[in-house]
């Protein structure tokens, strides 16, 4: 039976491998909290990616919400963002989506939120411009005629 530490060890030598042989612009983690992405392994190829100026992105899940310090990007939903901030609202204000952005980016030290709304639309936050904003989205129903022949 191969141990968790072999396996994290095989994953990031692949990842480092990937880095070194493709040179890639960035690596997403699109974490669905199923035992692969350990903080091990998010924290050491977060470093290799850095190491080697490739922008990291991650999609979190509540497990290892906090787990990716340093990464360039990071995009939950406003769902992950109550679960992991503890939160009981909801909410598309700005001022107050501005306040999620500095907590968490207090704790992970990323550069840009990218919180995504659902129906509401996104909002985004670039920690070293110091910009924020929200992208409205409207839902447009599409009718499609029928072709009469």
């Amino acid at each position: 039976m191969i141990s968790i530490e072999d396996e994290e060890a095989a994953l990031l030598k692949q990842i480092s491998n990937f880095i070194e042989h493709e040179d890639p612009n960035i690596l997403i983690f699109e974490d669905y909290n199923k035992g692969v992405l350990t903080e091990k392994v998010i924290e050491e190829a977060i470093a290799l990616c850095r190491a080697s100026g490739v922008i990291t992105a991650v999609d979190p899940k509540r497990k290892n919400f906090f787990s990716y310090q340093n990464v360039d990007i990071f995009k939950p939903n406003m769902k992950e963002v109550q679960e992991g901030l503890n939160l009981m609202f909801e909410t598309s204000d700005i001022y107050q989506l501005r306040n999620i952005h500095e907590q968490l980016h207090k704790q992970l030290q990323h550069k840009v939120s990218l919180i995504t709304l659902s129906e509401k639309g996104i909002f985004t936050s670039n920690c070293r411009m110091q910009r924020s904003f929200q992208v409205i989205c409207e839902m447009l129903l599409m009718y499609q005629a029928p072709v009469i022949r």
